[in-house]
């Protein structure tokens, strides 16, 4: 009770320069809190704070159980408002893992343009119960966002409904991570949904101007482990083999980049740090195949050999 009363008397003796995004999920490190505090607080503090910040959240209970599934016709009016990005072909992508995954999307067209609103929209979807929408649209570079005039990196919301499946994948991952062991709790951090043009081209960022992050059509997953990012990479595996899709994978030792419906098709990449990791993949997850003339591809017919 005395350390939490002197945790609260020391965020209160702070000035905040922005209101911090609500976590969900994974705490940041510490770094992140050194950087958006305007007094010191030592290591022991800050993982308290770490602990406070990353307390437990029920799920939430709203249910899809009456809901009719996801149609195409459902989300026409997401196209012309705006998004010339958009196309009938992401929206039928979205439909289709949509529908794969259990849960039905709905139009975000009448949703108020705030982070309030795409909250409300994901509770109205449901089933994404770790991951706040302040998470979403949280930079991860803040003082490159307020560069730019921005304190978060909201989309306009036709691009919502990617948000939504995208939290299911993610949310899907973090079930299934803390599957084999209940009472410890494994966490993701999830980063990186949209990255607009001044943003991304920041120097600490250096976001390629074709990114999927460009058109918010991704995230970055960091996970506690590789084994909990190798978990994930194989479920990407299975869904993709049941029912390919559209998608495009960037794979670390402890980070997954997932997208849906890229411009560039189907492909996935790896991140150097990869190369020095001690596992991989796990047995069974063998989608990551590699052309002889070098060209990387996701479960192919095509005669290949494992790329990982």
């Amino acid at each position: 009770m005395y350390r939490l009363l002197f945790l609260l008397i020391v965020l209160s003796s702070c000035s905040f320069s922005k209101k911090q995004a609500e976590i969900k999920d994974a705490p940041k490190d510490h770094s992140h809190y050194e950087q958006n505090h305007s007094c010191s607080i030592s290591a022991e503090e800050l993982d308290k704070l770490t602990w406070v910040i990353n307390k437990p959240y029920k799920k939430r209970t709203i249910s899809n159980s009456k809901r009719a599934p996801s149609s195409v016709e459902d989300l026409n009016d997401l196209l012309g408002q705006g998004c010339d990005y958009l196309d009938n072909e992401e929206i039928e992508q979205l439909v289709r893992i949509s529908d794969d995954l259990g849960y039905s999307l709905t139009s975000p067209m009448s949703f108020p343009k705030t982070i309030e609103g795409l909250q409300t929209y994901l509770d109205e979807v449901g089933g994404v119960y770790n991951f706040s929408a302040e998470e979403m649209v949280a930079p991860n570079h803040p003082s490159a966002a307020r560069s730019c005039g921005l304190d978060y990196l909201l989309p306009i919301n036709c691009r919502w409904a990617s948000a939504a499946t995208l939290g299911h994948l993610a949310q899907k991952f973090r079930d299934l991570i803390n599957e084999e062991d209940p009472s410890v709790t494994r966490t993701i951090r999830l980063r990186n949904w949209y990255r607009p043009k001044c943003y991304n081209s920041h120097d600490l960022v250096r976001g390629s101007d074709k990114s999927d992050h460009r058109w918010s059509r991704a995230f970055d997953l960091d996970f506690a482990s590789a084994n909990d990012r190798a978990i994930a990479q194989k479920y990407l595996c299975q869904i993709y083999k049941d029912n390919p899709f559209n998608l495009s994978v960037g794979i670390g030792c402890r980070t997954l980049h997932v997208g849906i419906a890229s411009h560039h098709g189907s492909r996935f990449w790896t991140y150097p740090d990869l190369a020095g990791c001690q596992l991989k993949r796990l047995d069974g997850d063998d989608c990551w195949r590699q052309t002889e003339s070098g060209r990387r591809l996701i479960h192919t017919d095509q005669a290949s050999t494992g790329a990982l």
